[in-house]
């Protein structure tokens, strides 16, 4: 389907939602210290399939254990060589997702994977981890960045209209709702039928 998708409409990407999976987002422009600090994280975790879209930027991609949901969290920032920017390494969690197939909107290229793909490698196969091993792998990180860091407060827990206290998307509960909602003409356009549902 990946492959059909962006030979109908190149110019889209193909995106994944994070939550039981987590990306683990380095926005790093120095070549050498975003070796390092891929180093670090599979140290710290495991193996992971990269993808990249503007080398030396990279996402490492691993899967949640035991039906922990990832948490979208802001990582270690360090000032870059030039003062123009920061290089900074995030988690990519619940309520977050990433391009895995498509054309880069900068660099004009493919995203590319190294080490397998999402649609050659099942999810169950992933490196499992835990909140606990990803905050370390975070500090892990803020080392060899040569700066301090700690994960924020957690926030209050949300309770989502079709998930419960969980946090995890129920399809069956959204498809109920969605069957449930009237679709006569009286919305403007496709758009606003959207949205209904991304509210649910």
């Amino acid at each position: 389907h990946v492959s059909l998708w962006t030979e109908i409409v190149p110019a889209c990407g193909v995106g994944i939602a994070c939550g039981n999976i987590v990306g683990i987002d380095a926005d790093v422009t120095d070549p050498a210290l975003a070796e390092e600090i891929d180093d670090a994280i599979e140290e710290a975790l495991g193996w992971a399939p990269v993808r990249t879209g503007a080398a030396p930027k990279f996402l490492q991609l691993y899967r949640m254990a035991d039906g922990e949901v990832a948490p979208s969290l802001g990582g270690p920032r360090k000032a870059t060589a030039d003062g123009n920017g920061h290089h900074a390494v995030d988690l990519l969690g619940f309520g977050r997702q990433f391009v895995a197939f498509g054309v880069h909107p900068k660099t004009g290229q493919p995203y590319r994977w190294h080490g397998g793909d999402p649609t050659t490698i099942p999810r169950d196969d992933l490196t499992d981890v835990t909140t606990e091993q990803l905050h370390a792998a975070l500090a892990a990180v803020a080392g060899v960045m040569g700066v301090t860091w700690k994960p924020a407060a957690a926030p209050k827990e949300t309770h989502w209209t079709a998930t419960g206290n969980s946090g995890m998307v129920n399809p069956d509960a959204v498809r109920f709702i969605m069957e449930r909602l009237p679709n006569d003409g009286q919305f403007d356009d496709r758009a606003a039928w959207v949205r209904i549902g991304a509210a649910v």
